[in-house]
């Protein structure tokens, strides 16, 4: 049977730059944190474009708080079979990234629907066999970037969905 695994919430996609030593103190004295340099003077710092275009890694995903995630999941007549409720404990596996590199995380708070997953698999859905994956950025953002099903990545059969910003934020790690 094929299945649809839709995720939505609220999250972040996070922009991640590495910084030398004179990057990382310029971006820090002017305030980079207190949103006190706007996104033209980063890019200047960093000596790139824009900050969105030119980065070193990007990521998506949702707050790993229970209610700021949903997943739905619909079979191929696009009935729902299952759906989550703001109380679900989902068994997650962490990655850590950018832990000792000094970086910039240029963070935008968005909502709406992350990415999507096509399933196909012989049985009958069960929501016991997924596994959301948490990546946690420099000690500072945990987002759920992908989602496994009995073992499975289904990073290979994402799709990204419609979301929008609510507002950017800047880390220093």
């Amino acid at each position: 049977m094929k299945y649809k695994i839709q995720i939505f919430g609220r999250g972040g996609e996070c922009y991640v730059h590495l910084l030398n030593d004179e990057q990382r103190e310029k971006l820090l004295d002017g305030g980079v944190e207190q949103d006190m340099i706007d996104s033209e003077d980063i890019a200047t710092i960093l000596e790139k474009p824009d900050i969105f275009s030119e980065t070193d890694d990007i990521f998506l995903g949702s707050y790993t708080e229970d209610y700021c995630i949903q997943i739905k999941v619909t079979n191929e007549n696009d009935v729902v079979v299952w759906e989550s409720s703001d109380d679900e404990d989902f068994e997650t596996d962490y990655e850590y990234k950018f832990v000792d590199d000094k970086s910039l995380i240029v963070y935008d708070d968005v909502k709406g629907e992350f990415f999507s997953y096509e399933l196909e698999i012989d049985d009958e859905f069960n929501p016991n066999k997924l596994k959301l994956v948490v990546t946690e950025l420099g000690e500072r953002i945990e987002l759920i970037t992908r989602v496994t099903y009995n073992d499975v990545d289904l990073e290979s059969f994402k799709d990204y969905g419609d979301y929008w910003s609510k507002g950017l934020s800047y880390f220093i790690i």
